[in-house]
């Protein structure tokens, strides 16, 4: 799901570890990526909205997520899957407005499933966010 507002990007935990606020929607969402945050299972639909619109799985919404980001925040497991065979491995590195990867979004959630795919693809367990928070930070908590 989307960031908030960008005067509320984040909520302080007890743990001190920053996490994001998030919405049903944000502004200037693509549809790919409302489809993705409201279905359970949402890769045929995804399949089907790739097939009419060439390269979209790189378009961004208002904080700069990609369907990666959206897909691994959701727990998606079979869109995540997915969409790892159309991206190259240079693209786990693309960060949203606040410096999180694919990674900091499937390691927040706690989907390890999704996190082991990510890794497995290249993506750094190390790299850290506008809160210098790495998405190895986010998983051990």
């Amino acid at each position: 799901m989307a960031f908030e507002s960008s005067s509320a990007l984040f909520s302080n935990s007890s743990d001190d570890l920053v996490r994001p606020t998030f919405t049903l929607s944000s502004p200037k969402c693509p549809q790919e990526h409302e489809v993705i945050r409201r279905k359970t299972d949402s890769l045929p639909e995804v399949k089907r909205m790739l097939k009419l619109k060439k390269q979209s799985i790189y378009v961004q919404d208002g904080y700069n997520q990609n369907m990666l980001h959206v897909a691994c925040f959701e727990g998606h497991t079979q869109t995540v899957a997915f969409l790892l065979g159309k991206y190259k491995e240079s693209d786990l590195s693309l960060r949203d407005k606040n410096g999180w990867t694919a990674l900091h979004c499937a390691a927040s959630q706690q989907h390890l499933d999704i996190c082991e795919m990510l890794l497995k693809k290249g993506a750094s367990p190390n790299a850290q966010n506008g809160s210098l928070t790495s998405p190895f930070a986010y998983a051990i908590r």
